[in-house]
């Protein structure tokens, strides 16, 4: 997940404008989620990372240094980070891998400048400065080669059991989508919003997820095709089977996506009976079949849920300055 800073949600604004209301100096306005980790970037441009029972990684083992970041995204093997040391809003995206499903130290840095990119299994792809779609991996074989075609200013990655894909948007909202055959077949069944789009997720379910500006919610599950209404939501946000949204407000609603429990290991009812009540702007869902986990940020402070996440036990932490 990867919302502009421009389309973040009204709860930000609301907090920040009302008298008394908490110091946002140092609040979270990236969060992303693989194996049992989370991270988060905050108005500072300041990556910190957290193991699943809330304990901070110390970054000076994984070879960050000073930078700046300003966007995040994870696969099911890797975090990625934007770096924007010249505060231009471009530049290099550092990954680091996994290890035992832990971050385990800096796997590459793909030189820029980029604006916004995405990351499917260990392939990349990414925005350039004059907002064309590249995968420098393509080169080798190992990356998708038919991309979506205009100028742009996100996308997202689809990587499913049975299809893979890109989708990238443009900033009047237009989605172009391309991948292999299967995902094309799949776009012709269970077409996605032309026009309209504000947010879209795909990176830890099986099924893609589009969101428009009227609030409806578009893609598939594994019986078919997508339409579903979520009230005022501004961002959406997937798990394994699950889907959920942070309304205008800032409140969080989750549905199940799964017409079949028996077809996933992940039990994913922790996350739908437990999404924590309150004012939240950031939503990030756990793409590993490790168990399921949501989180959400508040101000500097996160709240994780769901089985897959401190053992069951809901946790709310803060990171240290």
């Amino acid at each position: 997940m990867k919302p502009m800073r421009s389309l973040l949600p009204a709860a930000l604004v609301l907090l920040t404008g009302c008298p008394g209301s908490e110091d946002l100096t140092e609040a979270i306005i990236e969060l992303e989620a693989t194996g049992y980790n989370v991270c988060s970037i905050d108005v500072l441009d300041r990556m910190q990372c957290a193991k699943n029972n809330g304990e901070s990684y110390n970054f000076d083992d994984l070879a960050l240094g000073s930078n700046s970041f300003i966007e995040l995204d994870a696969s099911q093997t890797l975090m990625c980070a934007l770096e924007d040391n010249d505060g231009d809003g471009a530049g290099d995206v550092y990954c680091f891998k996994l290890a035992d499903l832990e971050l385990a130290g800096l796997y590459d840095v793909y030189e820029g400048p980029y604006t916004s990119f995405t990351v499917n299994g260990e392939n990349f792809c990414a925005i350039d400065v004059d907002g064309a779609v590249v995968c420098p991996d393509a080169a080798d074989g190992s990356g998708l080669t038919d991309l979506p075609d205009g100028v742009f200013e996100d996308l997202w990655s689809v990587d499913t059991s049975f299809v893979t894909g890109i989708c990238a948007l443009t900033s009047d909202g237009v989605l172009e989508c391309s991948g292999d055959e299967g995902f094309e077949e799949q776009l012709d069944e269970c077409p996605l919003p032309a026009s309209g789009v504000v947010d879209m997720d795909a990176g830890g379910t099986p099924f893609p997820i589009a969101l428009t500006e009227d609030g409806e919610l578009w893609g598939w599950n594994n019986q078919g095709c997508v339409a579903e209404v979520a009230r005022d939501a501004t961002l959406v946000e997937t798990g394994q089977h699950v889907v959920c949204t942070l309304d205008d407000v800032g409140e969080i609603s989750c549905i199940d996506l799964n017409t079949d429990p028996s077809s996933s290991e992940v039990d994913d009812d922790s996350i739908l009976e437990n999404a924590p009540e309150g004012s939240y702007y950031q939503l990030a869902g756990n793409p590993n079949n490790v168990g399921g986990f949501m989180c959400a940020s508040s101000g500097h402070e996160i709240t994780c849920w769901g089985d897959g996440w401190n053992d069951g036990v809901a946790q709310t932490f803060s990171f240290p300055d």
